[in-house]
């Protein structure tokens, strides 16, 4: 018998039935393939509707605790960098900037430090008390989950992460350190080799917008329960919650009309006859960012250094994602225009004509990367895992602000290798999939039962080839 355990993220409620009907045939799956798959909690959000699970919700239990310094010199690890990556997504300062802010304060970090010191007690007892083969997680940022990776680490147990990628499919990444991750090299993907060239053609020829489309589904469709009338949720308001609302509402009117307005004083033209090199900005809040970016977390200052490393005569063309431009302060864009060499581009700016134009595209990890590739344009990626680097010979990974310099020299002055590109995009389709992981992705109990019969093939594959 294998014993898997799969930690959950603690912020997901309980109206994803689909998502807990996903959950629970799949450890029935499972078990009939000799498999068995426990659900770790962190939260009683589900602790009535996931079967077979165990739950650490953060009670002291024992007066020998580790203290934070005992367990950060024990596991040779920042407890700040792993509330960082939580953070990132969860803090009420976030929240409340709208996502703007590149920083969290350290009012943040004084919230609840016994907590803190008492999940990760509670997670050094589990896996002291328990033996396990495995553990799977998603993309969740939760700091506990960031922490049993570690635990994994010391412990030799496999850590591996069902990530989202490029057009929304899905890899599994194994992390062989703190540092270094690598995609599981397994056939999960489910497009022949045809169906790739014919995938790649229609986007090169400007048929699609994009490289891989899906539909996607809405979350009107997966939650349960009627939708309250707006005096409802006006009623079930707090006056001080009330209050906040009313000025994020306020804020988001703001930051999305009048500032956009003033931005476009400081956006260049584009030009595309420059030699230059372009980074797009990502969300403060994805999770590749919060998970997989350091050291390069901070955008602003990860486009100084790339502008640094410019070849002489090169332009560094930036530009806000157009989903989400009102997340960059107008401030901030003032800062960045400053910087030498560095023009920012209006966000509505054609990704394709920038891309086709360009020497060489710089990411964090970002669909632009794969995008660039199947326009035969070199890539770097800053990301620790990406899907790119690992099976492309035409993308570099940065993991070294100092490596940077030769690293744009090397990928704008190398010939393009078009084989090893073609049989990139076949191996980038055949080890992703479709199956989406996210609690939201879920339509029907016929939805997950499908996805249950996928998904539980590939933790077989995965276990298969853990034991080559």
């Amino acid at each position: 018998m294998i014993n898997i355990l799969m930690p959950l993220n603690k912020s997901v409620p309980k109206d994803y039935i689909y998502w807990i009907f996903f959950l629970n045939y799949l450890k029935d799956e499972l078990l009939e393939k000799e498999i068995n798959l426990t659900y770790l909690l962190f939260s009683s959000n589900l602790v009535d509707e996931v079967n077979t699970k165990d739950i650490i919700n953060g009670e002291r239990s024992e007066s020998n605790d580790l203290s934070i310094s005992d367990i950060e010199l024990k596991y040779n690890l920042s407890v700040k960098e792993l509330l960082y990556v939580d953070y990132l997504q969860t803090s009420p300062h976030v929240i409340g900037s709208h996502d703007r802010d590149w920083y969290i304060p350290e009012t943040e970090f004084n919230d609840n430090p016994e907590q803190i010191t008492n999940y990760l007690n509670g997670i050094i007892r589990y896996f002291k008390e328990k033996n396990f083969d495995l553990v799977i997680a998603d993309q969740s940022t939760d700091y506990q989950m960031v922490f049993i990776g570690r635990l994994c680490l010391s412990n030799q147990i496999p850590f591996i992460r069902y990530l989202p990628e490029f057009g929304k499919r899905v890899f599994f990444g194994i992390y062989k350190s703190a540092r270094h991750i690598e995609i599981l090299d397994l056939n999960i993907g489910d497009i022949s080799s045809g169906k790739v060239k014919e995938i790649l053609g229609k986007f090169i020829n400007g048929e699609n917008s994009s490289i891989y489309q899906i539909e996607e589904s809405s979350l009107e469709e997966i939650t349960i329960g009627k939708s309250k009338k707006v005096y409802e949720k006006i009623l079930d308001k707090s006056p001080m919650h009330l209050i906040e609302s009313v000025s994020r509402k306020l804020k988001s009117l703001y930051f999305k009309n009048f500032e956009e307005k003033l931005k476009k004083l400081i956006y260049s033209p584009f030009d595309k006859n420059k030699d230059y090199i372009f980074f797009g900005f990502h969300l403060t809040t994805e999770c590749h960012v919060a998970l997989h970016s350091y050291p390069f977390l901070n955008q602003l200052s990860l486009v100084e250094q790339i502008s640094r490393a410019l070849p002489y005569g090169y332009l560094l063309y930036v530009k806000p994602h157009p989903w989400w431009s009102y997340t960059m302060s107008r401030s901030n864009l003032k800062s960045i225009s400053k910087i030498p060499h560095v023009r920012i581009l209006e966000p509505q700016t054609p990704i394709r004509d920038i891309i086709n134009n360009a020497k060489l595209i710089t990411t964090i990890n970002a669909t632009t990367g794969v995008e660039a590739l199947a326009m035969a344009k070199p890539v770097i990626a800053f990301s620790k895992i990406n899907s790119y680097t690992d099976f492309n010979p035409n993308a570099y990974r940065c993991d070294d602000p100092y490596d940077l310099p030769d690293l744009i020299a090397k990928a704008i002055s190398s010939e393009f290798d078009n084989a090893g590109n073609e049989a990139y995009f076949n191996k980038l389709f055949s080890i992703s999939s479709e199956l989406r992981f996210e609690a939201d992705r879920f339509l029907s109990e016929d939805d997950a039962s499908q996805k249950v019969n996928k998904f539980s093939s590939f933790v077989q594959k995965v276990v298969l080839k853990l034991n080559d």
